[in-house]
This record gives C-alpha cells, sequence and structure tokens, in this order.
C-alpha cells in the first residue's frame, strides 16, 4: 500500500493486515509527527520490525494527539519495545497501547516498566503472547508502584495468579484515584465511609446462618460460617475474578440444616 492512499485528514488509520513494512512505517511516521487529526492507528499483522518501530517512536515523541496505537502481531524485538519505550516518556497523548504477539521478551517488558514511571496518559498496555516470563512480570510489579495512570494490564496467564494478583493490587490504587481525585476531601472521606459501612454489612449477611431447628442436633466437625468472610477475602484481594471464586466457595461451604432423626 502506498502512503499516499493512506487519509490522514480522517480520525482512524486501520492498515492492520495489509503486508505494511518499514519502508511505509517510516514514510506515514514522519506525517503523523505533525498531524493534528489522526487519533487512531492500527498497524496489527504487518512486517514491521525493529527498524519501523525507531521511526514510530520518533513521532510519538513530537506528535500531540495521537491516542490509541496497535501494533500488536508484527516482528517487534527488544530493541524495538526499547525504542517506543524511550519514547512513552514524552509521550504526552498515547492512552492504549498494543504490543502482542510479538517476539520481544523480559528485556523490552523491563524498559516498558521503566519508562511507565515517568509516563502519565498510558491507560491500558497488552502484553499477551510474547516471549516474557516471570521476571518480566516482576519488573513491572516493582515499577507500577510509581505509575498513576496505568488502569488495564493485560498479561500472559502463564505468569501466575499470585504475581498476576499482586499487579493487580498495584492497579486498583490507581482506580481508585481516578474515581476519587475530582472529588473534595470532605466528599471523599464520605464516600470511603458508605463503603466501609457496605463491607461490613455484607460480612455481617453471611456471618449470619439461619437458626437450626430447635431439636437439632449439634453439628460436630462441621464448616463455621464465621470463618469463611475472613478466609475467603483473601482471594478477594488476590485479582478481578475472584468475586465468582468467593460464591463459588459460599455455595459449597455454607453450612446446611441438618436433617431430622427419626423417631
Amino acid at each position: 500500500m502506498e502512503p499516499k492512499l493512506v487519509d490522514l485528514s480522517a480520525t482512524f488509520v486501520n492498515l492492520a493486515g495489509c503486508g505494511v513494512g518499514d519502508e511505509v512505517v517510516v514514510c506515514l511516521s514522519e506525517a503523523l509527527a505533525t498531524n493534528q487529526n489522526v487519533v487512531d492507528v492500527d498497524l496489527s499483522g504487518n512486517n514491521i520490525t525493529d527498524v519501523g518501530a525507531e521511526h514510530l517512536a520518533s513521532m510519538l515523541r513530537r506528535n500531540r494527539v495521537l491516542k490509541y496505537l496497535n501494533l500488536s502481531r508484527n516482528a517487534l524485538a527488544d530493541d524495538g519495545v526499547r525504542w517506543i519505550a524511550q519514547a512513552l516518556r514524552w509521550n504526552k497523548s498515547l492512552s492504549v497501547l498494543s504490543l502482542s504477539s510479538n517476539p520481544f521478551g523480559d528485556r523490552g517488558v523491563a524498559d516498558l516498566a521503566k519508562a511507565l514511571t515517568a509516563n502519565e496518559t498510558i491507560q491500558e498496555l497488552v502484553l499477551l503472547d510474547c516471549n516474557m516470563t516471570c521476571d518480566g512480570a516482576v519488573a513491572l510489579a516493582q515499577h507500577l508502584h510509581l505509575n498513576t495512570s496505568l488502569l488495564y494490564l493485560s498479561l500472559p496467564f502463564t505468569m501466575g495468579y499470585r504475581l498476576i494478583g499482586e499487579i493487580n493490587t498495584i492497579l486498583r490504587h490507581n482506580w481508585l484515584r481516578a474515581g476519587f481525585v475530582k472529588q473534595s476531601a470532605k466528599s471523599s472521606k464520605a464516600s470511603e465511609r458508605l463503603r466501609a459501612e457496605k463491607e461490613q454489612s455484607r460480612r455481617k449477611m453471611w456471618r449470619t446462618p439461619k437458626p437450626p431447628p430447635s431439636d437439632a442436633p449439634g453439628r460436630n466437625g462441621e464448616f463455621s460460617s464465621t470463618q469463611l468472610p475472613s478466609q475467603s477475602s483473601q482471594w478477594l484481594d488476590k485479582s478481578l475474578g475472584a468475586t465468582m471464586m468467593y460464591l463459588h466457595l459460599l455455595d459449597k461451604t455454607k453450612p446446611r440444616r441438618p436433617r431430622k432423626t427419626p423417631g
């Protein structure tokens, strides 16, 4: 596809799966560097290498309007991701970046993690199906404490639930900032108090089982419902999907009313 066929007066440039190589990316990057219209660029499923990534990084340093950039399913290695990461330190507009299905590894992820400490606009980062290991995820967890904008981070499930749970805990602080940052201190305290009251009411509800019949035998050896909230809350704080796990656990461990003995 010739660069001159791309309409840069629109807000969306879709070149997904068009066989775009580094030559086209060089021309496109030069045009987008000063463009004031395009906010969404999809370059997924092409043949972009580290050479094209270097020019895209140069564009990201100068561009002030681009919000979404999809570079998934290309040929970006660690060096290419390093160029993109360095540009994120200076970019003030990009909010969504997808780098899925690229052959970069832990070194590229570490560069991204360091860049996120200086970036204030990235809200979603997609790193699925790349060559990262737990070392890359640990690097993300170590640097995300200094980031205040990231809300969504997609990682391979091979990272392990415990590590992903720790990252989710860090991202939850950004969610709280995003939800209460525009409220006054008095309103924020009231919201926090209301949430605490709802949580206390929920726990009290689960801790109060239905009273058994007066002639029912004792529950020797059965699970006590008072132990459930303290144990399930550990899973609840680990991952975003733990709510379903909590309900599943509750259904299995909730004390059942014993049958009446004949006679």
